[in-house]
């Protein structure tokens, strides 16, 4: 049963989830990464730093379009962090372009 999701790059305001900040975004990955990561791809085992090209490019989608207020052209891309019993057993990332779809749906066997 999952205990805890992580909105990587987003935070809920008013019952919606809307883009953080770079330094909010930094701080929920550093929450993720307290964690045992769990989850997989294509039957390897993962460590942190194998997510650190997309945890990056998150920070630096924030600090462009939240930190600085910059227009961008796709939509902003983020990850949820699944939680059970000290691990990460899910990870979902969603990169944006026309519309904001999966990129990775990474699980623990």
């Amino acid at each position: 049963m999952v205990e805890k999701v992580v909105y990587i790059g987003g935070v809920w305001k008013d019952g919606e989830l809307v883009v953080a900040d770079s330094e909010t975004t930094r701080k929920q990955i550093e929450e993720v990464k307290k964690y045992e990561c769990a989850v997989k791809y294509e039957g390897k085992p993962l460590t942190w730093d194998d997510f650190e090209d997309i945890f990056n490019a998150i920070i630096e989608d924030r600090r462009l379009r939240v930190d600085e207020g910059k227009l961008m052209a796709t939509r902003p891309q983020y990850a949820e962090a699944y939680m059970e019993d000290g691990k990460v057993v899910r990870f979902i990332y969603y990169a944006g372009r026309d519309e904001l779809r999966p990129m990775y749906d990474l699980k623990a066997e």
